[in-house]
Protein backbone atom coordinates (compact mmCIF):
# COMPACT_ATOMS: atom_id res chain seq x y z
CA UNK A 1 0.00 0.00 0.00
CA UNK A 2 3.36 2.61 0.74
CA UNK A 3 4.57 4.34 -2.21
CA UNK A 4 7.74 2.46 -3.29
CA UNK A 5 11.20 3.11 -4.56
CA UNK A 6 10.55 2.33 -8.28
CA UNK A 7 7.23 4.29 -8.83
CA UNK A 8 7.74 7.31 -10.53
CA UNK A 9 6.55 11.06 -10.18
CA UNK A 10 5.44 12.42 -6.98
CA UNK A 11 4.69 9.33 -5.09
CA UNK A 12 8.37 8.33 -5.51
CA UNK A 13 9.10 11.62 -4.40
CA UNK A 14 6.76 11.02 -1.22
CA UNK A 15 8.45 8.42 -0.18
CA UNK A 16 11.67 9.90 -0.55
CA UNK A 17 10.50 12.70 1.84
CA UNK A 18 9.07 10.50 4.34
CA UNK A 19 12.29 8.10 4.77
CA UNK A 20 14.08 10.99 5.12
CA UNK A 21 11.60 11.44 8.03
CA UNK A 22 12.06 7.83 8.98
CA UNK A 23 15.84 7.88 9.20
CA UNK A 24 16.02 10.97 11.50
CA UNK A 25 13.34 9.68 13.21
CA UNK A 26 10.98 12.18 12.72
CA UNK A 27 7.09 12.09 12.90
CA UNK A 28 5.55 9.70 9.63
CA UNK A 29 2.06 9.16 11.74
CA UNK A 30 0.22 10.77 9.34
CA UNK A 31 -1.66 8.27 6.79
CA UNK A 32 -1.50 10.77 4.07
CA UNK A 33 2.20 9.42 4.31
CA UNK A 34 1.10 5.99 3.02
CA UNK A 35 -1.05 7.49 -0.11
CA UNK A 36 -1.04 6.20 -3.31
CA UNK A 37 -3.00 8.66 -4.97
CA UNK A 38 -1.21 11.58 -6.49
CA UNK A 39 -3.59 14.32 -6.40
CA UNK A 40 -3.61 13.90 -2.40
CA UNK A 41 0.35 13.30 -2.87
CA UNK A 42 0.64 17.13 -4.12
CA UNK A 43 -1.83 18.37 -1.73
CA UNK A 44 0.00 17.03 0.97
CA UNK A 45 3.53 17.52 0.45
CA UNK A 46 2.47 21.24 -0.26
CA UNK A 47 1.46 21.82 2.82
CA UNK A 48 4.92 20.88 4.29
CA UNK A 49 6.58 23.69 4.91
CA UNK A 50 10.17 24.05 2.41
CA UNK A 51 8.89 22.24 0.05
CA UNK A 52 8.04 23.90 -3.62
CA UNK A 53 6.36 21.14 -6.32
CA UNK A 54 6.27 22.06 -9.86
CA UNK A 55 4.89 20.02 -12.76
CA UNK A 56 4.35 17.46 -10.23
CA UNK A 57 7.59 16.66 -8.50
CA UNK A 58 9.02 18.29 -5.61
CA UNK A 59 12.25 20.78 -6.94
CA UNK A 60 13.51 22.30 -4.03
CA UNK A 61 13.84 21.15 -0.46
CA UNK A 62 14.94 24.20 2.24
CA UNK A 63 15.75 22.06 5.52
CA UNK A 64 17.31 25.06 6.83
CA UNK A 65 14.27 27.19 7.26
CA UNK A 66 11.99 23.99 8.15
CA UNK A 67 12.18 24.29 12.62
CA UNK A 68 11.25 20.44 12.45
CA UNK A 69 14.53 19.44 10.85
CA UNK A 70 16.88 22.06 11.39
CA UNK A 71 18.09 20.74 14.60
CA UNK A 72 17.08 16.88 13.85
CA UNK A 73 18.42 16.11 10.30
CA UNK A 74 21.21 14.43 10.98
CA UNK A 75 21.64 11.76 7.90
CA UNK A 76 20.19 11.94 4.16
CA UNK A 77 19.66 8.03 3.12
CA UNK A 78 20.64 6.74 -0.56
CA UNK A 79 17.11 7.37 -1.66
CA UNK A 80 17.52 11.19 -1.80
CA UNK A 81 18.97 10.47 -5.72
CA UNK A 82 15.58 9.67 -6.49
CA UNK A 83 14.22 13.32 -6.39
CA UNK A 84 15.76 13.77 -9.63
CA UNK A 85 13.69 17.15 -10.80
CA UNK A 86 15.29 18.46 -7.76
CA UNK A 87 17.09 21.71 -8.16
CA UNK A 88 17.92 23.30 -4.62
CA UNK A 89 18.41 21.36 -1.43
CA UNK A 90 19.23 23.57 1.40
CA UNK A 91 20.89 22.03 4.20
CA UNK A 92 22.45 24.54 5.69
CA UNK A 93 22.03 24.67 9.82
CA UNK A 94 21.81 21.14 9.81
CA UNK A 95 23.25 18.49 11.82
CA UNK A 96 24.42 16.41 9.15
CA UNK A 97 28.10 14.83 8.65
CA UNK A 98 27.98 13.94 5.17
CA UNK A 99 26.49 13.33 1.87
CA UNK A 100 25.68 10.49 0.35
CA UNK A 101 27.39 9.52 -3.02
CA UNK A 102 23.60 9.39 -4.47
CA UNK A 103 23.39 13.06 -4.18
CA UNK A 104 25.30 12.88 -7.42
CA UNK A 105 22.87 11.34 -9.24
CA UNK A 106 20.44 14.33 -9.03
CA UNK A 107 21.44 15.86 -12.38
CA UNK A 108 19.05 19.18 -12.47
CA UNK A 109 20.80 20.07 -8.68
CA UNK A 110 22.27 23.81 -9.15
CA UNK A 111 22.08 24.80 -5.41
CA UNK A 112 23.18 23.10 -2.15
CA UNK A 113 23.90 25.75 0.04
CA UNK A 114 25.37 23.70 2.80
CA UNK A 115 27.85 25.18 5.79
CA UNK A 116 29.85 22.68 6.56
CA UNK A 117 30.69 21.33 10.36
CA UNK A 118 34.44 20.75 11.15
CA UNK A 119 34.86 17.11 9.75
CA UNK A 120 32.34 17.17 7.33
CA UNK A 121 32.85 13.76 4.37
CA UNK A 122 32.03 15.11 0.96
CA UNK A 123 30.85 11.54 -1.05
CA UNK A 124 33.85 11.14 -3.38
CA UNK A 125 33.26 9.24 -6.96
CA UNK A 126 34.05 9.27 -10.48
CA UNK A 127 31.12 8.69 -11.21
CA UNK A 128 28.82 10.90 -9.45
CA UNK A 129 30.59 14.33 -8.93
CA UNK A 130 29.44 17.29 -6.85
CA UNK A 131 30.09 19.94 -9.53
CA UNK A 132 27.13 21.94 -10.31
CA UNK A 133 25.94 23.47 -13.57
Amino acid sequence: IDAKIGETGILNDLFVIKRIREINDLDVSNPLWNTTNTNEAITFLNSQQGIVISNGRIVEIDFENIQEYRFNLEVLPPEIGDLTNLTKVDVNYTLLTNLPPEIGNLNNLTNLPYTMPIGVLLPSSESNSLFLK
